[in-house]
């Protein structure tokens, strides 16, 4: 009966610990979490670096409005808000990405096409070489 209570009395502090516990965990997930808004931030800043056209300037000034209404909602603590904001900023901006990553892919395509009917023309110009002095 002695051991009974001895195991009984060591185990008290546990019930708390864990609640303890819970409300800590509960309150950093109250916490905004700034990882997310420094992201949409490194990433707008990073496709406005570039030079966009067509669409891609449209997207990249729709990440940067968004990235705006974030910080507004996060000066509001509208955490929900801001996260979505932030989410919309981080996708327009990978979007702009995008955007111009397939403009520069064409524009080099063009260019290469270009080059390759350039050498076609010059080739069909000159006449066949007679390389039967070098055999």
């Amino acid at each position: 009966m002695l051991n009974y209570y001895r195991s009984k009395r060591n185990v008290w502090h546990i019930p708390f610990f864990s609640l303890a516990a819970c409300l800590a965990l509960a309150s950093c997930a109250a916490t905004p979490t700034f990882s997310t808004f420094d992201y949409a931030r490194n990433a707008v800043n990073t496709v406005d670096s570039d030079t966009h056209q067509g669409d891609a300037a449209n997207a990249v000034s729709d990440a940067k409005a968004k990235l705006i209404l974030a910080e507004q909602s996060l000066e509001q603590n509208e955490v929900t808000e801001a996260q979505q904001y932030e989410l919309e900023a981080i996708a327009n901006a990978e979007y702009a990405a995008a955007l111009t990553h397939r403009e520069r892919t064409s524009q080099e395509l063009q260019l290469l096409e270009a080059n390759f009917q350039n050498l076609q023309r010059e080739l069909e110009w000159r006449e066949p070489l007679d390389l039967e002095p070098l055999q």
